[in-house]
Formats: structure tokens, sequence, C-alpha cells
């Protein structure tokens, strides 16, 4: 055999250089394909974040919109609110003016209401008092209807005594008269014979 080197033998320290540089390399390959494979994923969830921040920010419009839509209706019901709330004040203010001229004609009608128990008072009791003259009345009356039929009863005796009376001077007016014809003729003078 020569002392020629074989290849092998040569390639050694150049080979060892030449694996570490590749080892280096699929080193530095992996370190920066994982970086992009972070990057990409990282880009997609960016993407992802950005995509859902457009629908959320698209979503926040839509609901600042409904907001300010909502916004403006409260502020025209404000609106329509403080009109009416200014209507009803013065409704309230027109019935406590009412409220008082009620008071002031209640505080009259008291008054009179007073005024007329008392004179209603002082009509019972003259009611009362021409109540007990009613009785008095009434039972002098009685006494005088029996007084009345009384003196009824004696114009009628009376009446009957009247005409009995007249009857009688009738019959005594017949007598005389009788009496005095009779006393004509007895002293009638006698024809001589």
């Amino acid at each position: 055999m020569s002392d020629t080197p074989t290849p092998q033998a040569k390639k050694s320290p150049a080979s060892l250089l030449l694996g570490l540089l590749c080892i280096a390399l699929a080193v530095v390959s992996y370190v920066l394909w994982t970086k992009t494979r972070d990057g990409n994923v990282r880009l997609t969830d960016t993407q992802t974040q950005l995509t859902r921040a457009k629908s959320e920010n698209a979503q926040l419009q839509k609901d600042l919109d409904a907001a300010r839509t909502g916004a403006a209706q409260v502020e025209k019901q404000l609106s329509e609110s403080k009109t009416a709330t200014a209507g009803l004040q013065k409704q309230l203010d027109t019935a406590k003016a009412n409220i008082s001229d009620l008071e002031n004609q209640s505080a009259g009608a008291k008054a009179n209401a007073e005024k007329l128990g008392k004179e209603l008072e002082a009509a019972n009791a003259k009611c009362a008092q021409l109540a007990g003259q009613a009785g008095e009345t009434q039972a002098a009356l009685a006494t005088l209807q029996k007084a009345y039929e009384e003196a009824k009863s004696a114009a009628a005796n009376l009446q009957k005594q009247a005409n009995d009376a007249k009857a009688q001077c009738s019959d005594l007016q017949a007598k005389l008269d009788k009496a005095l014809s009779d006393i004509a003729l007895l002293q009638k003078p006698r024809p001589k014979k």
C-alpha cells in the first residue's frame, strides 16, 4: 500500500466543517421557518383580529348611530315633555286659582249655612210656638163648636117655642076676633018690637 491519503481521509476536516455548516444552515433554516410560520400564524391571528375589530367597529358604529338616533328621540321627547310640563304647570296654576275661589265660596257658603241654621232654629222655635197656639186655638175652636152646637140646639128649641107661641097667638087672635065679633053682635041695638 502506498502512503497517499485516501479521499476519505482528505475530506475529514472539510467534511466536518461542511457538515457543521449544513447543520448550522439546517438549524438556521428551521429557526427561520419556525419564525416564518409563527409570523404567518401571527399574521393570520392579526388578520382575524383585524376582521373581528372591523366587525366590532361596524357594530359599534351601528350602536353609535342607534344611540344618536335614540338621543335625538330622547331630545325630542324631552322637548315634548317640557312643553307638556309647561301645559301641566299652567293647568296646575289654574287649578290652584280655582281651588282658592272654591275655598272662598266654601267659606261664604259656611257663613250662609250658619246664618240659615240660626234662622232655621228661630223658625223651628216660632213653629213650635205656633203649634202651641194652634193647639190652644183648636181647643178654643172645639169649645166654640160645642157652644155653637148648644146655641144651635137652644135656637131650635126657641124656634119651636116661637112657632108654638105663634100658633097659640094665632089661636088667641082667632078667639079674640071671635070674641070681638060676639061683642059687636051683642052691642048692636036690637030692633024694638
